[in-house]
């Protein structure tokens, strides 16, 4: 492992893996190769990741779900570094996606997860940032998937854990999505709430805490 370099690692191994997965989704695209998001560009965020995992809708993202670290091997200051810039980002794009779903509900706010996924060699672990009940912001570890490389590692489940947390992503990306179009619009009868003088129901209390 030691001649391979970080593009070596996400080219031949990591970079093949994720496509295989999620590439042919037609609700994800895998970014690859230093980019930024426009959140983060809007609040001079300078941060750049070797991929990012964005929701994609017809022809254009719509939002960017997810953050990927890819190190060439694992030190303590690489480890914290990229796990330091993988939460200040995803928090700054957990905000943009709350603002751009008015009507979801305050009981719901709490299980939206943003997935983190960070590399190094050929170790994996991914993240969520979520917000808790007190409006505080929570890194949660949820697995460990190695890229398994040896017979014995293949033997004694390799596959299933690197299929498992690829799965783990999926599914964090399509809940991302599917929360975004039911809580863009508002789900009650119109006419009902303007016959008793309702006004749209939003989290615009929430979102002043988190602005603040």
């Amino acid at each position: 492992m030691n001649l391979y370099s970080e593009l070596d690692l996400q080219v031949k191994f990591w970079g093949f893996v994720f496509e295989t997965w999620l590439g042919a989704s037609q609700r994800v695209m895998l970014h690859w190769g230093d980019t930024m998001s426009e959140p983060c560009k809007d609040l001079n965020l300078r941060f750049k990741f070797d991929l990012r995992l964005l929701i994609w809708k017809e022809d254009g993202p719509i939002f960017d779900g997810g953050t990927g670290e890819v190190a060439r091997r694992a030190t303590v200051s690489k480890l914290f570094s990229d796990r330091l810039k993988s939460v200040l980002a995803t928090k700054c794009h957990m905000n943009d996606f709350f603002k751009a779903v008015p009507y979801l509900k305050e009981s719901e706010i709490t299980e939206i997860k943003l997935p983190i996924v960070q590399i190094m060699g050929l170790d994996a672990h991914l993240c969520a940032l979520r917000l808790d009940s007190r409006q505080s912001y929570v890194l949660e570890e949820i697995c460990a998937f190695p890229f398994p490389s040896t017979l014995h590692g293949i033997q004694s489940g390799g596959i299933e854990n690197l299929i498992n947390g690829l799965s783990h992503i999926e599914t964090l990306l399509l809940d991302l999505e599917r929360t975004y179009e039911e809580a863009r619009y508002c789900q009650e009868d119109s006419m009902k709430r303007v016959s008793r003088g309702g006004k749209k129901k939003c989290q615009e209390n929430v979102l002043q805490e988190l602005d603040n």
